[in-house]
């Protein structure tokens, strides 16, 4: 029988409101909108330290092609600001300013890679939008073009060698993010201030990278109107953004520092000294920044059978957030076997049907909820039915202005013995572990699914826990052997505290282990594990799990867990390829030698309109290629023929009706001789970036050729 719940559960269902989209530019392409972006030499004559485009194929210079030429096919390029050659600098500034009244969240992935030593950095900044634009970028090398920088409002460094980061004493600091002030602070001649600052575990650049994609890390940077700071990365290794600058606020922390500007301008920089390693940034955005409402739940004691148990609901808005602008709505939904009763709480409106609780708060206007602050609580009792038993779990979301809903978020409860078994010795009991291993919807976010899909990739979580009121001391040690059929590729802890950098993947098998105690009642961090599943894989597996503890590694508890299996559906967009006799020729069954005409016709496999920007990228592989692309006036001015021989379309004036298609386009291909068949990869995708498919699946269409 399982333990007792964890009396700190909680159910945190961030988000919130849309953000509203100031500016975006993904520096994959060829070149840049005109008049939106400045970068010029670092001197005169200086031709290698000025920002430039990786996919650029015109001029060399500032926003044009780099020194060394053309890196990267259009579409996924990148900015860089410096190469792995020493001494040099790039930077990067918006020509227009942006409303600073509803804050802004500067987004941006950034990559320092192919180098001995990390060095120097990156620094992400924004600049008073009433002064002038500079012309030239900060100090270089430690100062990573924000140090001294005209106009200069606050400069968030991503320091890989130490020395933005130093304050003048201690020496330098390596691989810490670090945040600098103004560049004028009244009544101070110092420039740029430390602000505050954090050193890292997990490293901001890998020099062992030799591709970009290697080394990728995505910076996020909040600011608020009232000068609220915060700042996190992405390391892209399951766990999403971690906090690394956690709320500050600048001007209570450096006297002088100036209030928000009304206008800012963003601006990105690199450099490079004696060490030196490729600074590439793309993809970035700025937006506006949005309320932030997150709700938990937390009982007064353990659900036990046949009892009842008091709740706690607290909702709050985070403290690098702004104010609520209107109707926010909770929800929690409660596991077969606890009944929740009536919920009450000061300004809200509640509601209880079946197993779920509902509540209601106007938060807008003058009932507005502040940045940091809370709504009031809400309480309500829950019955526990005598038979409960085993495992469920409570969905939470929460539902806040203009109708947006934060994805649900599933935590897991264990059921307490009833009351004969709890009246037992308590000094017999042995701590207990348990995992519920289950299908989920994404790798980071640990909603559970109901099945794993046949010949593609998917999810599975794990979510340990000590459910027992003994703690268990560490190390703890969890092995999961994946059954034939299902092969882990990866797998990461999502809770800083437990599962962090912790786990392995060695064939079927996945490891994790921890050092730490883990406290009572408390349920670990989710395990998250990605999958490939095999295409003839039976309609059910079981796996096998393992988990220890102590140092002896003894035994604690070993199970089974089963994950049902389906069939992977067909893609919402595919291609149909239709070899013909000449450009207005009848169909054929297969291509010849030489010249061919061949027809693509783009379907929606799906039961609604497809209404929104349909992306199309095709490409033969070896003993084959397109020279010309077209077709009834339709596709031909949409499609072009990159110099890697893809062909790259995109519409958006017209929708494909459901499992309806597009007029097909037409395309000339050559086909070498010797040939017997001609595999082609097409990606076909609604939204997304057009000129960028690297985040998109792909699919392969075989056609013979007849000689």
């Amino acid at each position: 029988m399982a333990a007792a719940a964890a009396v700190t559960l909680s159910l945190l269902s961030p988000l919130t409101a849309h953000a509203e989209e100031i500016a975006q530019e993904a520096f994959t392409g060829a070149s840049l909108g005109a008049g939106q972006w400045y970068s010029s030499a670092d001197g005169a004559g200086d031709t290698s330290g000025w920002a430039c485009l990786t996919a650029a194929e015109a001029r060399k210079g500032p926003l044009g092609q780099c020194p060394d030429g053309k890196v990267d096919e259009p579409g996924r390029g990148a900015l860089r600001l410096t190469s792995n050659k020493p001494d040099q600098s790039g930077f990067l500034l918006s020509e227009k300013a942006f409303p600073s009244a509803e804050g802004m969240r500067f987004k941006v992935d950034f990559a320092s890679y192919d180098s001995e030593v990390a060095a120097d950095g990156i620094s992400l900044f924004l600049l008073d939008g009433a002064a002038k634009r500079p012309k030239k970028p900060g100090q270089m090398g430690g100062g990573l073009g924000y140090t001294g920088i005209e106009g200069g409002y606050l400069g968030v460094g991503l320091d890989e060698y130490g020395n933005f980061s130093n304050a003048g004493e201690g020496g330098r600091k390596p691989n810490s993010v670090t945040v600098r002030g103004a560049s004028r602070i009244e009544g101070d001649g110092r420039p740029n201030p430390v602000v505050t600052g954090r050193q890292l575990k997990q490293p901001l650049a890998v020099p062992t990278a030799k591709k970009r994609a290697d080394a990728k890390r995505t910076a996020y940077v909040d600011l608020l109107p009232t000068g609220m700071l915060s700042v996190a990365i992405d390391f892209h290794d399951g766990r999403g953004p971690v906090k690394v600058i956690d709320p500050v606020d600048l001007s209570g922390k450096i006297e002088g520092q100036p209030k928000v500007p009304e206008t800012l301008r963003v601006g990105i920089a690199a450099g490079t000294g004696m060490r030196a390693s490729t600074h590439d940034v793309w993809n970035a955005s700025i937006e506006t920044v949005e309320a932030n409402v997150t709700s938990s739940l937390k009982p007064d004691g353990p659900l036990t059978p046949g009892a009842d148990v008091g709740w706690t609901m607290t909702t709050a808005n985070d403290k690098v957030a702004a104010r609520t602008k209107g109707e926010v709505k909770v929800e929690h939904t409660f596991p077969k076997g606890v009944l929740p009763g009536e919920a009450t709480g000061d300004g809200w409106t509640c509601r209880t049907k079946r197993q779920q609780v509902g509540c209601t708060y106007d938060a807008g206007g003058a009932k507005a909820i502040e940045p940091g602050r809370r709504f009031p609580p809400v309480t309500f009792t829950t019955k526990v039915e005598a038979d409960a038993a085993g495992q469920g779990a409570v969905k939470s979301s929460v539902q806040a202005q203009g109708g947006h809903r934060a994805p649900a978020v599933e935590i897991p409860l264990t059921f307490a013995k009833g009351p004969k078994e709890v009246q037992e010795p308590q000094a017999t009991k042995a701590p207990r572990l348990v995992a519920d291993i289950r299908p989920a919807t994404a790798y980071e976010d640990g909603s559970w699914a109901e099945t794993l899909l046949k010949g593609g990739k998917g999810y599975v979580n794990a979510v340990l826990g000590n459910h027992d009121d003994v703690p268990v001391k560490g190390p703890i040690s969890f092995v999961y052997d994946f059954p034939v059929g299902i092969t882990p590729l990866r797998a990461g802890g999502s809770t800083e505290n437990f599962w962090k950098d912790e786990c392995t993947v060695a064939g079927q098998r996945v490891t994790c282990t921890t050092k730490r105690d883990v406290p009572a009642n408390l349920t670990l961090g989710e395990v998250p594990i990605e999958v490939e599943v095999a295409k003839d894989a039976p309609d059910e597996l079981a796996g096998t799990y393992t988990l220890t503890k102590g140092p002896d590694n003894r035994d604690v508890q070993r199970s089974k867990s089963a994950f049902k299996l389906k069939d992977l559906p067909p893609p919402p967009l595919s291609a149909t390829l239709t070899p013909k006799d000449g450009w207005e020729g009848s169909t054929t069954e297969a291509l010849k030698p030489g010249s061919n005409a061949m027809d693509v016709t783009v379907n929606n496999n799906t039961d609604a309109l497809v209404n929104d920007r349909v992306s199309f990228w095709l490409k033969p592989r070896e003993g084959a290629r397109i020279k010309t692309v077209g077709g009834q006036a339709y596709w031909g001015s949409v499609c072009r023929i990159a110099d890697s021989g893809w062909v790259i379309c995109a519409r958006q004036d017209d929708g494909i009706p459901a499992r309806g298609s597009y007029k097909p386009m037409t395309v000339e291909v050559m086909v070498d001789e010797g040939v017997d068949e001609v595999v082609f990869d097409y990606y076909a995708y609604t939204g997304g970036n057009p000129d960028d498919s690297s985040d998109q699946p792909f699919s392969t269409v075989a056609v013979p050729v007849k000689r």
